[in-house]
């Protein structure tokens, strides 16, 4: 019997190295498996609370993960079965698509959580029975791949009636696996070309393509993301015979994209999947080599902050609070948080009014940083809001912000190497708020 205690005593202890050695700065709090096919996740806050979101075969489970000691599944969305399954969120509703034929997008309300959903309207249009992924950017809703012509993309707005989104333009010149959208301009990822391509989406009814580039070496796009200053494009490569990579575009000026450097696990023969982008980290679903969390502070040259390693990671989601999702196609959903504490800005905060900052730096050459605020009032409705500036003789030099905006606190940058020195205005409308600022371009 000693010597089964010793040998059972030794498993346990080798099990544990292993573990250990499977991780870094990384604590698991809890663990689902549906033992089927699993895909993606996202994340929804209301309440004070956060909720796991978690796509698998049968459909769409709903995690409290508020309090780490009680994670738990509070309810079930039966879909058509699909081991693709993807999702988005805009204000109270979840919108989810799949690659199961007729599937068409489930549009959810999240209004009862944590008690229940309610499934409101399993939308579609004519000739659209399914799709690859979901993008969100304000009210807009980006539809990608799928059946529909060429795969590409489909924008739908959901300001109106979310339960009954409109469809407006199209962009079908290549096909599109999945998109970034960010100020009104569309960051596509054309994996069976090689390309991503920048589509100018500010009429939603007339998307065009501004310029496209093949992803470097053995390009398979799948997944990008802009950092915050809008300045660098990290594009994910999925590619299995030539291991896809991280790789790291300067963006600066659309029409001159420059390659700054690429990034992957050492010795790895596994391929990049998904990555989002919150504040100064990076986090990426790496299929075998799982969850990683990326410092990019330096966005040329990422440095591995966290890890734990999966089967096949899917995608990492991270919350306010610092609590990360990862999903793995075969693992299921995991719930976590890195032992060295982060802090990112992935969700607005409430501001208490409208105000307009102080650029900064002022004087500046050639990019500042300009701030904004937008009061909540009458619920949720976004306001209007438009940041432009002016040159000294008031005729229009560039329009920074044009869209209809969630009250929150934003900031955008002015890249203004193309503008000569002198003095220049910047205008905040938002509704009935307007201000305007004073800067000084110094070359």
């Amino acid at each position: 019997m000693k010597i089964v205690l010793k040998m059972l005593f030794v498993f346990v202890l080798m099990q544990n190295i292993v573990s250990a050695q499977q991780s870094h700065n990384i604590k698991v709090l809890a663990h689902f498996n549906h033992n089927t096919f699993h895909s993606s996740c996202w994340g929804y806050e209301a309440g004070g609370r956060e909720y796991a979101v978690f796509g698998w075969y049968e459909g769409t489970s709903f995690i409290d993960i508020t309090d780490e000691n009680n994670i738990r599944e509070v309810v079930f969305l039966p879909g058509r079965y699909s081991g693709w399954r993807e999702m988005k969120v805009y204000k109270n509703y979840l919108y989810i698509v799949s690659e199961a034929d007729s599937s068409g997008i489930q549009i959810v309300d999240l209004t009862r959580l944590p008690n229940t959903v309610d499934l409101v309207n399993t939308y579609s249009f004519d000739g659209f029975r399914r799709a690859h992924t979901i993008s969100q950017n304000g009210r807009y809703l980006y539809v990608n791949g799928g059946n529909y012509r060429e795969g590409g993309i489909v924008v739908l707005d959901a300001g109106a009636d979310p339960e009954r989104p409109v469809k407006l333009g199209e962009w079908e010149s290549d096909y599109v696996h999945d998109c970034r959208v960010v100020n009104d301009t569309i960051w596509a990822c054309n994996p069976l070309t090689g390309k991503v391509s920048i589509i100018d989406a500010v009429d939603k009814n007339n998307l065009f393509t501004i310029t496209s580039w093949i992803n470097g070496q053995y390009p398979v796009p799948h997944n990008c993301a802009l950092t915050d200053d809008h300045k660098y494009l990290y594009v994910c490569d999925e590619n299995f015979n030539n291991p896809g990579r991280l790789k790291i575009w300067n963006i600066s000026d659309k029409r001159d994209i420059i390659y700054a450097n690429e990034w992957k696990v050492n010795g790895s023969t596994e391929s990049v999947h998904n990555i989002e982008i919150f504040g100064n980290y990076a986090f990426l679903s790496y299929y075998g080599e799982g969850a990683i969390v990326l410092d990019i502070t330096d966005p040329v040259y990422p440095v591995e902050i966290a890890s734990l390693k999966t089967t096949a990671c899917w995608q990492v989601y991270c919350f306010r609070s610092g609590k990360i999702i990862a999903s793995d196609i075969y693992d299921g959903l995991y719930v976590l948080k890195t032992l060295d504490p982060i802090s990112v800005n992935n969700n607005r905060t409430i501001a208490e009014g409208f105000s307009l900052s102080q650029n900064y730096p002022n004087p500046f050459n050639p990019v500042t940083k300009i701030k904004f605020q937008i009061p909540l009032s009458n619920g949720e409705s976004e306001v209007l809001t438009r940041l432009v500036v002016y040159n000294a003789l008031g005729k229009e030099a560039q329009v920074l912000e044009n869209k209809h905006l969630l009250p929150g606190s934003y900031e955008t940058y002015w890249y203004a190497s193309e503008y000569p020195s002198g003095v220049y205005y910047y205008r905040l409308e938002s509704g009935s708020y307007t201000e305007t600022r004073k800067m000084v371009l110094l070359k």
